[in-house]
């Protein structure tokens, strides 16, 4: 018998209403700039304990309740076939300025990337997936 196909895991914190639209597609995205720093899309960690340790801060230190870690799969040849921006692997002065640029916290002007990994102060790098490309993924549990 063959293998599936290999497929990797990202790690999200929902509440049952986002949950709920993520399942049905995700329309419609966030737009608030708390909740689409880089746009509309599905943010995400490739690290368990990195969410799970998101989702106590939130509940803990923000006072959300009714959380849920989720997880979800897309193939690895998918993933591969993105344009991915890895700001962690660029110089500081270059991630801000294209934070300033594209990101909620500055001009928020488009970008073409399916694909942006930033580091996180508090926690593991953030896996942004873009609205446009979630499709790709399946719902694979919490």
């Amino acid at each position: 018998m063959e293998d599936a196909a290999p497929r990797l895991r990202f790690y999200s914190v929902q509440g049952e209403s986002d949950l709920a639209r993520l399942a049905a597609g995700g329309e419609p995205w966030p737009i608030e700039p708390h909740r689409a720093s880089l746009g509309r899309g599905f943010y995400s960690f490739a690290d368990r304990d990195v969410a799970l340790s998101y989702k106590t801060y939130l509940e803990t230190m923000k006072g959300y309740s009714g959380l849920r870690l989720t997880e979800w799969e897309i193939g690895a040849d998918s993933y591969q076939g993105l344009r991915r921006l890895d700001l962690r692997a660029v110089p500081d002065d270059v991630a801000d300025a294209w934070m300033g640029r594209h990101s909620s916290w500055g001009d928020f002007l488009p970008h073409e990337y399916e694909h942006i990994i930033r580091g996180a102060e508090r926690f593991g790098p953030e896996y942004f997936f873009s609205a446009d490309v979630f499709g790709l993924f399946s719902h694979v549990g919490g």
